[in-house]
């Protein structure tokens, strides 16, 4: 008898304590990515409104700090994040410039058995191309929403949260609502090579320290013949501007001309290969190509204000230049 009621007293702290980690389902881990920031109360609703679901979830932040409004900024930096977090995590992802508009609320699982809540505006479609979608379902449960009437302005509160934190703590997929499909708005654009042997790219993402994170891989960089220590010339093209507009009158012609920043730097390994304040290629942690200024910022030192398009010219065949 004694063995039997330890037994059910185990059941019942199990049944009570939520999803168990490593379990098929949910693991009862919520995080949260964001472009809210943390100056206004924004975040600390949307955690509320997950709270309120249960104070038994495990709360987590990737950031609050995705570029305002820029959604394959955020869904680079999900997919890149999420990779190493465990199966049964479920994520709140709010980048949504058309929220209150008729873009879909959404929530899917991956193939590694991950949960993902957002927008359906691109946000999530990075993670759906690289980790597979299993389900991907509509939201339209009002009972798994925030009581309060939905806000046309802030759906990461009144939808996304409360509706992840159901997920986190078990709520079957199915419930959220019917089965639907992906919009697909963003994708990794391929980079390629040129006749030239010129290899052209675009940048995916910009970090707090200012470099680059582009879409050249590995693979093409060896199939152009660049090697460790070679000196790339790279032309960066950050966008049109106007110039010679001075005093320009009704009618007449703007001048429009396309900024470009053209830089030397070394296909080097760590930061750390060339002095400090030199600019260095190098292949990040995310698996491509990345341009850098070591200890110092590209972005502020080149005074880009665009993600730029990238062009790589063979390399040259001279002596280093000095503080390469």
């Amino acid at each position: 008898m004694v063995k039997l009621n330890v037994t059910l007293s185990l059941i019942l702290v199990l049944t009570l304590a939520g999803p168990v980690a490593g379990s098929d389902g949910p693991n009862g881990l919520l995080v949260i990515m964001t472009d809210y920031g943390n100056s206004d109360y924004y975040a600390g609703a949307l955690e509320g409104s997950i709270y309120s679901v249960s104070t038994d979830i495990k709360v987590s932040t990737i950031t609050n700090d995705v570029w305002p409004f820029d959604i394959p900024d955020g869904a680079f930096m999900l997919l890149e994040a999420s990779k190493v977090y465990p199966p049964g995590t479920t994520f709140v992802a709010v980048v949504d410039p058309g929220v209150g508009t008729e873009r879909m609320p959404i929530a899917l699982k991956t193939k590694d058995g991950k949960y993902f809540v957002g927008p359906d505006n691109g946000l999530l479609d990075l993670v759906a191309d690289k980790m597979g979608a299993e389900e991907v379902r509509r939201i339209t449960n009002k009972d798994l929403m925030r009581k309060a009437p939905a806000s046309t302005t802030f759906h990461g509160r009144d939808i996304f949260g409360p509706v992840a934190a159901h997920i986190a703590t078990g709520t079957p997929l199915k419930d959220v609502g019917p089965l639907t499909e992906l919009e697909k708005c963003v994708s990794i654009p391929e980079a390629a090579i040129g006749e030239d042997g010129s290899i052209s790219g675009h940048t995916l993402y910009v970090d707090h320290y200012g470099n680059l994170t582009t879409n050249i891989k590995p693979e093409l960089l060896e199939k152009a013949g660049l090697k460790d220590g070679d000196v790339l010339t790279i032309t960066m093209r950050a966008g049109p501007a106007l110039t010679d507009n001075v005093g320009l009158k009704e009618g007449e012609i703007l001048t429009i001309t396309e900024v470009k920043k053209k830089i030397t730097a070394r296909f080097s390994k760590a930061y750390g290969d060339v002095t400090q304040g030199a600019f260095v290629c190098l292949i990040n942690s995310s698996g491509f190509l990345e341009i850098a200024v070591n200890t110092g910022s590209l972005v502020h030192q080149l005074e880009l204000t665009h993600k730029p398009d990238i062009v790589i010219q063979a390399p040259k065949i001279k002596e280093i230049e000095k503080g390469m």
